[in-house]
């Protein structure tokens, strides 16, 4: 399953419900856009707001929020906002000025606790032709430096379909408050790695994956080293990123949903490195025609960088990476990444690459997991995926079995058996296709989905065509 969000980013528009306010933001793809009441408050009341959109991640408490009401008779942004921030329960900072796309406003933050869990809000406020706007951002504290750049970038898309000027006077200008953290570190402790942390319980509940085993902390050089058992090596990682080891791979991705890192051990199959980037290349062009590509060395590591690509109509970029490994297995990276971010991604997998420290034996495989491949080697098929139904009671059991077929169509297309692998492709993509039937909420659907199709293209690549799409290439 795909940690939600996906990467990359797409402009939402909004049709306008009050005073010709039509407006549109980019948000990262996989965010859910709940329907708002059609009610419209008693403006009377100097607090009152009527909601034109909000932003939701579907893992975790992390909102952009639109709202609008008349301006003012009298005063400044600068009053209002602090006064505003005040009835909503926040002792505010600083209000300061800030952009919010093409207008110019104001901004504050302000912590708030409930249930005991301390959110962080930043609150902006534009005027624009008597229209008073306002933007909310909210995150728990403890995610806000990572999730700092994604509403970032929300609130620089932002844009009025009908703009008709300010007509209070305008704040100096000045620069938006700088991204908390530092370029590849997130935060100064190592929160983000404990398994108790809610996206991290969020996603180990889903069936997703573990957080790998935390083997060391440098919180001076705010770095740590985990041991994975999906690429059977230790690796360094910068602190505020997430992890998660599903046993097949490992995924680093950040809180906003900007970037993802999927890494994986393979077999090389006696193939040198170019190869495999030769098939990946083909297959990226075979599905976005349009994309442009590079090829490069960066020390030792061969490199594909992919752009022009829109998945599930958000623009994103790729690069793909791959490092040789003992035993005739490689490495292989595949970063996904709104275009802006791919820099800073690329840094982090060079880190997660280069700084790899092979273990010399495989885990230990669950003793039900080795009776399943057996069974299902002895062409028992039905019985293993019974066993694995029996030992998984989350909607994760149907990647698990997909990656069982997956397997079976990998050595029997080894094997020569052209048929039985085709079998196999579809019986794993079905699988897959069912764990995105049985999401219980709309993320959760648009990042199973997504997963479904990212499963499908790696079958595809594997087999080196797509049974179900016409005639084959080989």
């Amino acid at each position: 399953m795909s940690i939600p969000p996906t990467a990359g980013f797409g402009r939402v528009h909004v049709p306008p419900r009050i005073a010709d306010l039509g407006l549109s933001f980019e948000k990262p793809a996989g965010w859910v856009l709940p329907e708002l009441p059609d009610e419209v408050p008693d403006f009377a009341d100097p607090t009152a707001f009527v909601g034109l959109a909000v932003a939701m991640a579907p893992y975790a408490a992390l909102v952009f929020s639109v709202a609008a009401r008349p301006a003012y008779g009298d005063g400044t942004l600068e009053d209002w906002l602090e006064s505003l921030a005040r009835s909503q329960g926040l002792d505010p900072g600083a209000v300061e000025p800030q952009q919010l796309g093409d207008l110019d406003g104001v901004g504050c933050d302000g912590i708030q606790v409930a249930d005991g869990a301390v959110m962080r809000l930043r609150v902006l406020l534009a005027e624009d032709g008597h229209r008073l706007l306002t933007v909310t951002l909210m995150a728990p504290d403890d995610l806000w430096p990572s999730a700092w750049p994604t509403f970032e970038r929300m609130i620089a898309s932002f844009r009025l379909d009908a703009p008709k000027g300010a007509t209070v006077a305008r704040p100096a200008v000045a620069p938006a408050p700088a991204t908390r953290g530092g370029v590849l570190e997130l935060a100064e402790d190592a929160d983000s790695l404990d398994p108790e942390h809610p996206t991290n319980a969020w996603l180990r509940d889903q069936g997703v994956g573990l957080v790998p085993r935390v083997v060391d902390v440098d919180l001076g050089a705010r770095r740590a080293r985990l041991a994975s058992g999906a690429i059977r090596a230790t690796f360094p990682l910068p602190l505020g990123w997430h992890v998660i080891d599903d046993g097949r791979r490992v995924l680093v991705f950040d809180a906003g949903g900007s970037t993802q890192i999927e890494v994986r051990r393979v077999a090389t199959d006696g193939r040198p490195l170019a190869a495999w980037l030769d098939d990946i290349l083909a297959a990226t062009l075979a599905e976005h025609p349009g994309a442009e590509h590079v090829r490069f060395d960066a020390d030792g590591v061969e490199c594909l960088a992919l752009r022009n690509l829109i998945v599930e109509g958000d623009a994103v970029e790729q690069v793909f990476l791959l490092r040789e490994a003992p035993g005739e297995t490689l490495l292989r990276a595949r970063v996904t990444a709104a275009p802006g971010e791919v820099r800073r991604a690329m840094d982090i997998v060079g880190e997660v690459l280069t700084g790899a420290e092979f273990t010399a034996a495989e885990p230990a495989a669950p003793d039900w997991w080795l009776e399943a491949q057996e069974l299902e080697r002895s062409g028992r098929i039905a019985e293993a995926e019974a066993l694995i139904e029996r030992r998984i009671d989350h909607v994760g059991v149907h990647a698990s079995v997909a990656h069982l077929h997956e397997l079976r169509m990998r050595r029997l297309l080894a094997a020569g058996d052209r048929a039985g692998a085709v079998d196999a492709f579809r019986r794993s993509a079905a699988r897959m296709s069912t764990m995105a039937s049985q999401a219980t909420s709309g993320g959760e659907g648009e990042a199973l989905s997504l997963q479904a199709n990212e499963h499908r293209a790696q079958l595809v690549a594997a087999l080196g065509f797509d049974p179900d799409a016409g005639p084959t290439r080989r």
